[in-house]
């Protein structure tokens, strides 16, 4: 916390008059010495928080999360008042920008003032249909200042006189109290609506304190006396900061279902998360359950394919979690997730698992292409593999009339998330698809360099594939997109590998 001092201390001496008309020279006024500070970069206690936040939003996942905010002012008039002015700021808009824009990971800031976007139009430099979209739009203001809740005040007098001598001293301290508190709140950008319980309303104090002391003696009614006052006033600009960056953190935190509060000094946890975590869970099918606590299990370090059966690995995975927790029932139940996602480690942690992804019993979740270390590569097939120029001449053949398909389904309250994370899921299920073909329409034994054409086209050379349909049920959340890719792109594939041999 900065504080800002001033210092008052004035000597009086009667006898200086007496000096000033003695005919002595004014003395030469002395040149103040002002303290050198170097550059300091702002920090609160909550920077590092805001820094964390983005990391969680990697290790689940979360992203892409677009943000907006609208401007953000003072809403008590403090600020603007002739006795007031300056003790808090007017508009905090850029402290929620670049507290949003510190976070990063899969969260983005998304900056846009009118009129600096229409004169750029108006110049010909930018276009809208090049901008993005934004998800959430920011709210709110300083909705509370309340000067000197509390003032104490105290002091000690002593006054001694004998003959013509007299002493005199007087110590006095008084220390009052202010409250500054921000509401903010979130806002579909689509729909321009409130997002029920997306909200944070949080208040700082601000301490001012003085100490005054004088002393002071008299001899034959001359009196000389010495007085000082020292005032401290914590800075109220880098309270505020601290509260926009707490907020920032928590009601992002809580839209994203993160387990932010690990990442508050002295955090407490959100039963607003807590409830939408229970619910996502119990909500899930049976599968689905298992690949959650198969996810979580991968971010607490342990290898494993990600598909939603309770294979042995799994198994034993969740016996070796529940042993060293000392878990009292350990089994595919809420309370080992819950344990699970309270206790996951964020430091170091690199692994990303879209952990609250919604799972069906018609598809598998191993390798999501947003999960880059999630699962363990699918074994490529020992047999039935192409081997020479002539085999894969035919196999193009084949190829150039079949159409692949794929589908995937995602359930997220974020229309533009769960879209995107669809796509995500049919792209891996169409690569497994051209996984297959290529396996089964060959016929004969492995070869490295075809295995390297399955893997490469299974996750990275997709290119022709074209959206179908897309769905999305904003009562649900439920996203459904399906892919298809054509034989003959495929066939090409095959082809630039011919070119290459």
């Amino acid at each position: 916390m900065n504080f800002y001092t001033t210092t008052v201390v004035s000597l009086t001496v009667s006898g200086l008059l007496m000096l000033g008309s003695s005919g002595c020279s004014s003395p030469k006024p002395l040149a103040p010495e002002l303290e050198q500070q170097e550059v300091q970069k702002m920090q609160t206690q909550y920077s590092s928080s805001v820094l964390e936040l983005g990391h969680l939003s990697d290790m689940f996942a979360s992203g892409p999360l677009y943000v907006q905010t609208k401007g953000v002012v003072d809403d008590t008039g403090i600020s603007k008042s002739m006795s007031n002015m300056g003790e808090i700021p007017y508009d905090i808009t850029e402290m929620i920008k670049s507290a949003v824009n510190k976070a990063g990971g899969g969260i983005t800031l998304i900056d846009y003032d009118p009129s600096h976007q229409s004169n750029m139009m108006a110049l010909g430099y930018t276009q809208f249909d090049q901008k993005i979209k934004p998800d959430l739009v920011i709210s709110g203001g300083i909705t509370e200042y309340d000067r000197a809740l509390q003032t104490e005040k105290e002091g000690v007098n002593l006054d001694v006189e004998h003959g013509n001598v007299g002493l005199g001293a007087a110590y006095d301290q008084a220390r009052s109290v202010d409250r500054i508190t921000i509401d903010i709140n979130l806002i579909r950008f689509d729909t321009w609506a409130m997002i029920p319980q997306m909200n944070a309303t949080n208040s700082i104090k601000v301490y001012m304190g003085s100490n005054t002391a004088n002393i002071g003696f008299s001899i034959l009614s001359n009196v000389f006396g010495l007085n000082g006052s020292v005032k401290e006033i914590q800075g109220r600009h880098a309270a505020v900061r601290m509260l926009v960056e707490m907020s920032v953190v928590e009601v992002l935190g809580r839209y994203l279902n993160l387990p932010y509060w690990k990442v508050l000094p002295n955090g407490q946890e959100d039963p607003v998360v807590m409830q939408n975590v229970r619910k996502h869970f119990m909500s899930n099918s049976e599968s689905g359950r298992v690949a959650m606590i198969q996810m979580m299990l991968f971010l607490h370090g342990y290898d494993m394919t990600v598909d939603g059966t309770l294979n042995t690995d799994t198994k034993n995975a969740v016996d070796d979690y529940g042993l060293k927790n000392k878990l009292d029932v350990v089994g595919i139940n809420r309370a080992l997730f819950e344990h699970l996602f309270l206790n996951v480690p964020i430091t170091n942690n690199f692994r990303t698992a879209p952990v609250f992804a919604s799972f069906k019993d018609s598809y598998k979740v191993a390798n999501n292409s947003q999960s880059q270390n999630i699962a363990t590569p699918a074994q490529a097939a020992s047999a039935n593999v192409a081997t020479t120029p002539e085999d894969l001449v035919s196999f193009q053949e084949v190829l150039s009339d079949k159409k692949i398909t794929a589908s995937g389904i995602f359930i997220h309250k974020n229309e533009m998330i769960a879209k995107q994370m669809a796509t995500n899921i049919a792209l891996n299920n169409l690569a497994k698809k051209v996984g297959n073909v290529l396996q089964e329409e060959s016929t004969v034994l492995n070869n490295d360099k075809m295995e390297l054409l399955i893997k490469t086209n299974a996750k990275n050379v997709i290119k022709g594939y074209e959206i179908i349909s897309q769905k999305y049920d904003k009562t649900s959340g439920r996203a459904e997109v399906n892919l298809q890719l054509e034989g003959s792109v495929l066939a090409g594939q095959v082809e630039a590998l011919l070119n290459r041999e």
